[in-house]
């Protein structure tokens, strides 16, 4: 007789380790856990002391109240520097905003946690905001305005930086959002303020080679050079007419850019498409291309006048995320944010 061999089962035996974790790929659930366990501790600590001052404080945080009187105060107390330090504060909040509210929280799409099934304390618990949980907007805009504060007032920004911190712990204490949602949204706010520092800059057009115009029109075709012992600098000549052009080129001007590329109406005829993908078409290309903030104050007016809609803008930042890499989808938001003049209070 042949005696049968059992054949060894296909079904793993519980308690085995599931072919995800043993490929290292079960670690977001690993993390998640984490998270889940670390908001559970500080729901269940009693900090009778904190419990009031945090639920104020994450009031106050709504909006970007706190953000707006910080910038207020920078205005009245510091002078023009003062205020360009709060001019870019709020810019990198409408980036910040922007990115987080618009792109990241539907792609990521987490729920807001239960503060009941936790145990969150009734009198700590904030209004739970109707978005997604994952990033926290309130930290990120925090971070924004902090950060980018810090470039021109660097003493100034120390404060602002320990209030986001405590605003960022402040979502997490009154229980409407996870520890991982606080700290994404610190990094994209960093983040946010530097990509909206770097736009601000480009667009001001600062040049390390000054231009100076033709004082008379006999001199208005040549170029001079200025080569002494006393001067090393070379300063290019141009004629009023020249510099006009040009600097209203570099500064967006559609009308001249029009006049100086009359290429579009050429492109769109030979793509075959409507006017409104192909000005969709031209914006996925500046954010792949990580092109200047000029390119977009030109292709960005040009599609909503062809029928695009700041939804369909958004789109193609969804659309193009995962080829073109995060680092440039962050600077474009700022870019974007600029060019569609999004008011820093929204979102």
């Amino acid at each position: 007789m042949h005696r049968r061999v059992a054949r060894p089962s296909r079904t793993a035996p519980r308690g085995a380790p599931s072919p995800l974790t043993t490929r290292g790929l079960a670690w977001p659930a690993d993390a998640e856990r984490v998270d889940v366990a670390i908001y559970a501790a500080v729901a269940t600590t009693p900090t009778p002391s904190l419990d009031r001052a945090m639920r104020r404080l994450s009031s106050a945080a709504d909006r970007s109240k706190l953000n707006l009187a910080a910038a207020l105060l920078l205005a009245v107390a510091r002078g023009a520097r003062g205020r360009d330090a709060a001019g870019r504060g709020l810019a990198a909040v409408a980036t910040a905003s922007t990115l987080v509210n618009l792109v990241v929280k539907p792609v990521a799409r987490r729920r807001r946690p239960d503060q009941g099934l936790h145990g969150v304390p009734l009198h700590r618990r904030a209004r739970m905001p109707a978005t997604r949980s994952f990033p926290s907007g309130h930290t990120a805009s925090a971070f924004a305005f902090a950060t980018a504060v810090g470039e021109t007032l660097p003493r100034d920004a120390v404060p602002l930086r320990l209030m986001a911190a405590v605003v960022g712990y402040s979502r997490l204490h009154t229980g409407v959002h996870y520890p991982g949602d606080v700290v994404l949204g610190a990094v994209l706010g960093t983040l946010s303020a530097q990509a909206t520092s770097r736009a601000l800059a480009r667009r001001r057009g600062r040049r390390p080679h000054p231009v100076r115009m033709m004082p008379t029109a006999h001199a208005a075709s040549t170029l001079a050079t200025t080569n002494t012992s006393t001067e090393r600098s070379t300063m290019a000549t141009v004629e009023k007419e020249t510099h006009d052009a040009l600097k209203g080129i570099s500064a967006g001007d559609v009308e001249l850019l029009a006049d100086a590329v009359d290429l579009r109406e050429a492109q769109l005829e030979h793509t075959g498409l409507d006017s409104r993908t192909f000005g969709l078409v031209k914006i996925a290309a500046l954010v792949a291309l990580d092109a200047p903030p000029a390119s977009y104050a030109w292709q960005v007016p040009n599609a909503l006048a062809d029928g695009a809609t700041p939804s369909d803008v958004l789109g193609v930042l969804r659309a193009i995320a995962p080829q073109v890499g995060g680092p440039r989808i962050v600077a474009a938001a700022a870019e974007l944010t600029l060019a569609l003049g999004i008011d820093p209070l929204e979102g």
